[in-house]
């Protein structure tokens, strides 16, 4: 499908992340509310019968324009077992790796529990970032390439993939759920960055979306403003276009908070948005490993790991 068919260890130090940020900036478990509906983006063929996958698979290579790209791959256990998994794509920040985010955000545990495959794809260039502005990037023909071969290595359900991503690998999880709805089910921004202008690339249908963002942010304005000389949007009102293009009718409606996490959650959906405001934290993962205070703190009210499989559950691609 093209964009335009119809429907981290600790962080890394404060210089690195704002430098981030100005780069960035230059270049452009709560259940869901009453009546919120579950319905979510365009199915795709139901999977077929599979084999599992090997149990020393833990990295892949793909060719992309003639470049070598690299991801980490964590299977649970019993992934040998030809049972349909569900695939979590997880994306580091500028300047990070895969490791630094698993460090982060400990989800390789998350999915031995639950029983998902987590993929941790690796940004090119040094140091390390992503680039979305253009629909036809050689970043999103990676996703495309690794999706696809990944699905001739595991046995991956095709309806459960999803995206999550931290800081600019929250853009980039961003990016890949807006142009390419067909393939992912629902994505999970954390802290991300947003250009003004994010929807240029979208296929325009609805994508569930939750999001996650500390107001102390220091690296990424909660409130946008500009870093660089350009723009960004503010995670408020990205979370309000995401709104405007999932077709929602009302809200944004506060939740009962979670300790400093402020739920707000908007309704009459095609396709539900979620999104947390965390006001005594900054740039970081809700409960997990960074809570340096240059980088505004962090906080353990919530799970970021737990209410975005929570969500991701609720709202796999249908039929």
């Amino acid at each position: 499908m093209t964009p335009n068919s119809p429907r981290n260890g600790r962080a890394p130090t404060l210089g690195t992340l704002l430098l981030a940020a100005l780069l960035v900036a230059c270049d452009g478990s709560s259940p869901p509310p009453q009546g919120q509906p579950e319905t979510t983006s365009s199915a795709r063929t139901p999977p077929a019968p599979c084999t599992g996958a090997p149990a020393d698979l833990d990295r892949v290579e793909v060719d992309v324009e003639g470049d070598t790209r690299e991801a980490v791959v964590h299977t649970p256990p019993g992934a040998d077992v030809p049972t349909p998994l569900p695939l979590v794509m997880a994306f580091h920040g500028y300047g990070g790796t895969a490791s630094r985010l698993e460090d982060l955000t400990h989800l390789f545990d998350k999915a031995d529990a639950e029983g998902f495959v987590v993929v941790l794809p690796m940004a090119a260039g040094n140091p390390s970032r992503w680039e979305v502005r253009d629909p036809d990037s050689a970043d999103l023909a990676f996703v495309d390439e690794l999706l696809t071969d990944l699905e001739t290595r595991i046995c991956i359900d095709p309806s459960r993939i999803f995206a999550t991503g931290f800081s600019l690998g929250g853009e980039m999880a961003n990016a890949v759920g807006c142009s390419r709805p067909d393939r992912f089910a629902a994505i999970a921004p954390v802290a991300g960055v947003y250009a003004p202008r994010w929807r240029d690339i979208c296929a325009g249908e609805p994508v569930p979306v939750i999001g996650f963002h500390g107001v102390l942010d220091p690296v990424v304005p909660y409130e946008g403003g500009t870093a660089g000389g350009r723009p960004i949007l503010g995670a408020e009102q990205w979370a309000a276009e995401w709104a405007e293009l999932n077709g929602c009718a009302g809200g944004p409606e506060s939740q009962a908070p979670i300790g400093d996490a402020q739920p707000l959650f908007w309704t009459g959906c095609a396709a539900p948005v979620e999104f947390y405001r965390v006001t005594e934290a900054g740039h970081s993962w809700p409960g997990g490993a960074n809570d340096d205070p240059e980088m505004g703190g962090s906080s353990g009210a919530v799970s970021a790991n737990d209410l975005i499989w929570d969500f991701f559950q609720r709202h796999p691609l249908t039929p």
